[in-house]
């Protein structure tokens, strides 16, 4: 665990979340900027209380913090569109991008 995966990809980037459905186990993400890492080798984000923040790799690359809450967006629809019952859903104005941003 957590073996369950939610995926979105745009031509550029890629948001994955792996999640457990029983809930025991924290959510972990990666993100990747396609452009630059087409091996996805270098995971632009981390986790805390089971949400994806930024990390130091992710702090620098210079697109990496607007894209996060769009991909986030992406997700949900996604999701919700797909019938999901209870999708990952996440308010991309949530303060922990934010402070994310800001360290």
């Amino acid at each position: 665990q957590p073996n369950h995966v939610q995926c979105v990809r745009t031509g550029e980037w890629k948001l994955s979340r792996y999640w457990d459905p029983s809930g025991q186990e924290t959510d972990q993400w990666e993100m990747y900027d396609l452009r630059a890492d087409l091996r996805e080798r270098i995971n632009l984000v981390t986790w805390e209380h089971g949400q994806p923040i930024l990390s130091d790799a992710g702090k620098a690359n210079p697109n990496a913090a607007s894209m996060l809450p769009v991909l986030l967006d992406l997700l949900n629809r996604k999701l919700t569109a797909a019938g999901y019952p209870e999708a990952f859903l996440h308010n991309a104005d949530a303060p922990r991008l934010a402070r994310a941003e800001g360290d």
